[in-house]
């Protein structure tokens, strides 16, 4: 063999163990983790990424939105946003009002804070199978729910749209309370459902002209108030109608709703479990939360809520505002 083929193996000889040898040494590519978005798993407590934070829910690490200032045209949750657990809330919610766009028409008012969701919720009972007011039960329900979140997508509609008022699906004459101490402003017949009889109670905090701000329980029958009578919170106004009882294993239903004027011109709905007075926040909230625990656990089937999807962590907001 030449000098200068001997040479030329050497050389190659030599480029081929760097190869080697750099392949050797070079880290396997790893894959990147998923984009982090709100409901989706995450791994580390505490972790943040925008706006998002690592956050247990229901035994999962899930991402969960942290709250935002309010901007002009969005209503925030107030004074609830502090996160909840499994049938307790953490005690640093917020007690300040908030600010949200729609509070420019109301002179900078807020929403008044609420001392009830309008009907009783207790503790399941197995030997019952009841929870306060709840009347559980295996037959069809046309959302395969008792309790619809504040911008649930209602499926059964004949155009599904997000649910602008929680509904609570109960037994036809069971008793509806008060949210506030206050006045009675209005008892609206629905012209939606009049052969039913069912009507819209609206209390505001005080009497007088069009208030900024409208408690509402409707599709209840049987009023036990007049316009301008004054009420307290807990006191009973009506009773759950027969709406929607065909198809709904006889069960008729409620919404509750705070209602006002937005600043795009048009009304608005604010999600009312972000506004419970700070006496009952942890209990209510707590008491939501179980509830749906046990409904999903009694019909066996953990995907009907997602605690996850809930706005700043409040129990039944699936949305701030939404407006008509």
């Amino acid at each position: 063999m030449s000098a200068v083929r001997l040479r030329c193996s050497i050389v190659l000889a030599s480029l081929v163990a760097l190869a080697v040898a750099t392949a050797s040494t070079t880290p396997a590519a790893t894959p990147k983790p998923a984009a982090a978005k709100p409901g989706g798993k995450c791994a580390k407590r505490g972790a943040k990424v925008r706006d998002l934070v690592c956050t247990p829910r229901a035994g999962k690490l899930l991402w969960v939105a942290t709250p935002s200032k309010p901007g002009a045209g969005t209503a925030r949750p107030g004074p609830s946003q502090g996160q909840t657990g499994q049938g307790t809330t953490g005690q640093g919610g917020q007690t300040g009002q908030s600010r949200g766009g729609y509070e420019a028409t109301c002179g900078g008012k807020s929403p008044p804070l609420l001392k009830t969701i309008g009907v009783e919720i207790g503790p399941y009972d197995p030997a019952t199978e009841t929870a306060g007011a709840f009347r559980f039960t295996r037959e069809r329900l046309a959302e395969r729910r008792l309790f619809m979140a504040f911008g649930h997508t209602v499926e059964s509609s004949p155009s599904p749209k997000a649910n602008p008022q929680p509904t609570f699906v109960l037994p036809p004459g069971t008793p509806v309370v008060s949210m506030i101490d206050g006045v009675v402003w209005k008892i609206a017949e629905l012209w939606s459902t009049p052969t039913l009889g069912d009507v819209s109670v609206m209390v505001a905090e005080q009497g007088g002209s069009q208030p900024c701000f409208t408690i509402e329980l409707e599709h209840v029958i049987n009023p036990r108030v007049r316009a301008g009578d004054r009420v307290r919170a807990g006191q009973v106004l009506a009773e759950v109608g027969p709406l929607s009882k065909d198809g709904n294993a006889g069960m008729g239903l409620v919404e509750i709703g705070i209602l006002t004027g937005g600043p795009d011109g048009r009304p608005h709905h604010l999600c009312p479990f972000a506004y419970l007075d700070l006496s009952v926040r942890t209990r209510l909230h707590g008491q939501i939360r179980d509830l749906l625990a046990a409904w999903e656990t009694y019909r066996g089937d953990q995907t009907l809520y997602d605690e996850g999807a809930w706005v700043d962590g409040v129990p039944g907001c699936l949305a701030t505002d939404i407006g008509e």
